[in-house]
């Protein structure tokens, strides 16, 4: 008898029919009933019969299902344990990542961390631009990415890459006319300046106009640029999340480059790990950044 064979015992079982029990274990019915008719062979035992009511239990069937139940149940718990006893071993990296950068960088590092899911627990969260510096001086993170490098003597800190400003405007804003032909209109128009928790826009180095609309939650910033409420200054690298209902300007005039920052902690247990996940990030930021260079 092996686990296979008990588990397709129990469905036919609890379901009373071959069929349901073979689209609940997702096999075929031909496959399932050979299943079945190995461990009849195997015990020498006849474990069901078929009746008008549908597929009932033997005094045999009955006197193993509820042990057969019990079994399974705990070869699942020791599975689980097992498998939860290995993942509390595995080295933690804890990446820490500013509000917007999240949505782009969270799914490579997900597919990195699955591929390295025997090594490493990978954990992921956001936080404010703010807050980052307090998020490696506390010991909260290994590694950082954010647009500004935190003030901390124990963390590393480099640029991860330079994207190029541009602007949002939202396709149905009304205003949209006066910028297509004429880019310095943008100047004139409201701007929608993401803070990430400070006193003064990240990705606009003007203080904010009299129209301006000064927002310290992207999420927030965003429902207004869909509001249509002005345009939004952002870094090229956070844009392909956006553009499903918004237009892009960057005008050469008024184009500047935002820095990206990595940022990790003195941590020796780490640094081949956080090295392989950022060599990943930084292969895709180069093409990134040298296609926009040259357009």
């Amino acid at each position: 008898m092996d686990v296979k064979q008990l588990r397709s015992f129990i469905a036919v079982a609890r379901s009373r029919s071959f069929l349901k029990a073979a689209d609940e274990l997702f096999v075929s019915r031909q496959a399932l009933s050979k299943t079945i008719s190995q461990l009849e062979t195997e015990l020498n035992l006849s474990l069901f019969t078929r009746t008008s009511k549908g597929v009932l239990l033997t005094a045999a069937g009955e006197f193993l299902y509820p042990r057969a139940r019990a079994l399974v149940n705990e070869m699942d718990k020791l599975k689980a344990e097992t498998i939860d006893a290995a993942r509390q071993a595995l080295p933690t990296v804890r990446f820490v990542m500013v509000q917007g950068v999240f949505g782009v960088f969270a799914e490579k590092l997900g597919m990195f961390a699955y591929r390295h899911r025997d090594d490493m627990d990978l954990k992921m969260r956001s936080c404010l631009d703010a807050d980052c510096d307090s998020v490696l001086s506390g010991g909260k993170a290994d590694a950082l990415i954010s647009f500004t490098p935190p003030n901390n003597r124990l963390a590393s800190t480099e640029v991860l890459t330079i994207s190029p400003l541009a602007f949002l405007i939202n396709k149905n804003n009304p205003a949209i006319s006066q910028v297509h032909g004429n880019p310095e209109a943008l100047t004139a128009l409201p701007k929608l300046l993401y803070t990430g928790g400070r006193e003064k826009s990240l990705w606009w180095k003007d203080f904010p106009g009299r129209n301006d609309l000064v927002c310290s939650d992207l999420d927030y910033t965003f429902q207004l640029l869909n509001e249509d409420r002005g345009i939004l200054p952002i870094p090229q690298i956070l844009i392909p999340k956006y553009i499903d209902y918004a237009e892009v300007y960057a005008p050469a005039s008024m184009q500047e480059w935002i820095p990206l920052y990595y940022s990790t902690l003195n941590v020796e247990n780490y640094n081949t790990r956080l090295y392989n996940i950022i060599e990943e990030i930084r292969t895709e930021l180069r093409e990134f950044t040298t296609e926009e260079r040259n357009a």
